[in-house]
């Protein structure tokens, strides 16, 4: 019994040099070593600059002003428009159908899938993708073979996107 156990202590500590040797040599093949005083090449500091997020826009994104009732000028917002593409125009049965598209000013909305099913619009077992950025995507996968018809819809502001077809099987 004393055997084993030393075998078994002994194969644990080889396994554990091994892999602790691997992790050093992919760390540094990686660039993951913090490098030395030795290593002219080595940096110190933040090696990674994320910039933060500046609003943006594009002429066609301008505001204009339009008179109101009470006869001043109210600028007004470019319009709020859900676009949808799907990645896939026909898959099998229960294939991936990948859904995405752009919502510009509808950040954080959640958008739910529904599908045309005879002649009216119903959700789809409640799946939802929510913008952000302005844009969003789901997936979906459906076994009724032929083609399927899918939209998006804001169900707060009841907006919907262009319909997608799909042909399934």
């Amino acid at each position: 019994m004393l055997w084993g156990l030393t075998a078994l202590v002994v194969v644990a500590l080889l396994v554990g040099m091994v892999f602790g040797g691997a992790a050093l040599v992919g760390s540094r093949v990686l660039g993951l070593d913090s490098g030395s005083a030795e290593d002219p090449q080595a940096t110190t500091g933040d090696s990674l600059y994320i910039p933060s997020p500046s609003p943006t826009s594009s002429p066609s994104a301008t505001p204009t002003a339009t008179p109101s009732a009470t006869g001043t000028a109210k600028p007004s917002r470019p319009a709020k428009r859900i676009t949808l593409i799907s990645g896939q125009a026909r898959v099998s049965s229960f294939g991936r159908i990948d859904l995405s598209g752009t919502f510009p000013g509808g950040e954080g909305a959640v958008l739910e899938v529904q599908r045309l099913e005879g002649g009216d619009w119903a959700d789809f077992y409640s799946i939802t993708a929510v913008v952000s950025a302005g844009a969003y995507a789901t997936v979906v996968q459906t076994s009724r073979t032929g083609v399927n018809t899918f939209r998006m819809i804001d169900s707060d502001s009841g907006q919907t996107s262009n319909p997608v077809r799909v042909t399934v099987g």
